[in-house]
């Protein structure tokens, strides 16, 4: 790519995101050139154990 040149792509995403450890609390980001493309939250605020995104 050439400085200053922008090219749009595609991309998949599957993730799922899980607390390992006793007790852990946690906001989770996923980042795509430095662009948020999902954020979720593991045990805090009533959040499960985990979580999942897919697009």
């Amino acid at each position: 790519m050439l400085d200053g040149e922008c090219f749009e792509s595609e991309y998949a995403l599957d993730a799922t995101l899980l607390a390992v450890g006793a007790g852990t609390t946690t906001e989770v980001h996923i980042l795509h050139n430095g662009t948020s493309v999902f954020r979720g939250k593991i045990r805090l605020g009533g959040a499960g154990e985990g979580t999942t995104r897919s697009e």
